[in-house]
């Protein structure tokens, strides 16, 4: 009877843990409009200037689930991890990624462009179909829906 208790009792924390807790941002946006879509990557800025994904053959992507975890794929290499995600603060944390060699310099460079702007974003906006990464007041990368 105790080992039944114990086994209610772990399952109760578990799923408290894993819990979805749906958060407005300030755009009106909620964190759940943000995980129940994948998102294709439309572009990212180097140097302050916003380089586009027109020439991909593989579209570079994000998904982020209810829980937090996020994959996709950044053109050559697919990525995996665990965000934050608080109204509308964001933050991706250090992502894991596929080593594979990409023989196409400006699918790397864009492809590292994505993964800075992963690590560095620090707040979200849903407009529309469109997810914009920001680091401060900056847009740093923005997406379109695909569903």
């Amino acid at each position: 009877m105790r080992h039944c208790l114990y086994l209610i009792l772990i399952m109760i924390l578990a799923q408290a843990c894993f819990s979805v807790t749906t958060t407005e941002s300030s755009s009106g946006a909620t964190s759940t409009d943000l995980t129940s879509m994948e998102w294709r990557l439309v572009s990212v800025n180097v140097d302050d200037k916003p380089m586009t994904t027109e020439s991909l053959k593989t579209p570079a992507t994000l998904k982020i689930n209810p829980d937090g975890q996020f994959s996709g794929q950044g053109g050559c290499n697919n990525f995996f991890g665990k965000a934050t995600i608080k109204g509308s603060k964001i933050g991706f944390g250090n992502a894991g990624i596929t080593k594979k060699m990409c023989f196409d310099n400006t699918v790397m460079a864009l492809e590292t462009a994505y993964m800075k702007a992963l690590n560095e974003a620090d707040s979200y906006e849903i407009k529309l179909k469109n997810l914009i990464l920001k680091k401060g007041n900056n847009t740093i990368a923005t997406f379109l829906s695909i569903q």
